[in-house]
């Protein structure tokens, strides 16, 4: 386990936290003292800022669940400094096994407009980010109906070609979720999305640093081609982010938590999010991929909130 240095990096700001400590955000009953439970711990884990993320889900639970937040939000005085938006994951990605990830397939659909009429007016304003699949039919009036509401457009869980990728950018995208992740195993060797993403100037390239998700030379191969300019750091913390290990029941089936913070799926063999916060992943990034101080402060501080608007962001110590 890495032991967190919670006060060396400034600020740390989390732009894909699903939940922690045995509560999910996307959970059907999720209540407000369970949101307030969640900022709690993870304040004491050292975030100091985060956005919380709802993954594919029917329109009524993101209703219900956004409205849910943003009352812990009002009601608490910690919640309401740490949360700092939303980030809707989904539900316009792929439904593919591989790149759908642990998402529930059933609750993945087709672009539709109404749904997320429905989705901003249940979060505005703290919409911050979208998630989207750019090989979608239809996913171009979702990239501009967000992109009208300031909403950062970000793709993810994709096995979109060159073009379909240009064109998402073209229209407003500007953003990768989990690079690296979201993704089968399995890829052609040089024609894949991890490619087109990497060809792409300009692009914010969102990494996850818990020590599963990705190897060390692909991290530092990432951050050598995009610049450290251009990279954020995520946890993707899970629900049983913050949990003992063993097996749980979660995400619709049966997902292990191994003592070594892995946490998966058997049935589908791929991953379920992270166990990490946000410092244990800075802390992974200064011992094993050899950055400095001031770089992780810039990928873990400056840039996300450079990205999402923060108002406070020239305040990061």
């Amino acid at each position: 386990m890495i032991t967190n240095n919670m006060n060396s990096y400034g600020t740390l700001i989390d732009l894909q936290v699903n939940g922690y400590g045995g509560i999910d955000f996307s959970a059907q009953d999720l209540t407000v003292e369970q949101v307030v439970y969640v900022c709690q711990l993870l304040q004491s884990k050292g975030t100091s800022r985060f956005l919380a993320t709802l993954v594919s889900s029917p329109v009524e639970l993101y209703e219900r669940n956004l409205a849910t937040i943003k009352e812990a939000m009002q009601e608490d005085e910690i919640a309401g400094r740490l949360i700092a938006g939303f980030h809707i994951e989904g539900p316009f990605i792929s439904e593919k096994d591989g790149a759908r990830g642990a998402h529930d397939k059933r609750f993945i659909c087709k672009p539709d407009k109404k749904m997320l009429k429905c989705i901003l007016e249940a979060g505005r304003p703290l919409v911050r980010m979208l998630t989207i699949a750019p090989e979608l039919t239809g996913i171009e009036d979702i990239i501009a109906m967000a992109k009208d509401e300031n909403i950062i457009i970000s793709m993810g869980h994709t096995l979109a070609d060159a073009s379909q990728i240009e064109r998402a950018i073209e229209k407003g995208a500007s953003c990768v979720t989990h690079l690296g992740n979201g993704i089968p195993l399995m890829l052609h060797r040089t024609d894949n999305p991890i490619f087109v993403f990497l060809a792409q100037a300009g692009l914010t390239i969102m990494l996850i640093t818990d020590g599963h998700h990705l190897p060390i030379p692909f991290i530092r191969t990432v951050i050598k081609t995009c610049g450290i300019d251009n990279i954020v750091v995520t946890s993707d913390s899970a629900p049983l982010a913050g949990m003992p290990p063993g097996s749980y029941v979660s995400l619709g089936g049966e997902v292990v938590l191994e003592p070594d913070g892995r946490l998966y799926i058997p049935s589908q063999g791929c991953l379920a999010g992270s166990s990490a916060c946000i410092a244990e992943c800075a802390d992974y990034l200064s011992l094993y991929v050899d950055l400095s101080k001031e770089e992780i402060k810039q990928i873990t501080s400056n840039n996300p909130m450079r990205l999402i608007g923060l108002s406070d962001y020239n305040d990061a110590s």
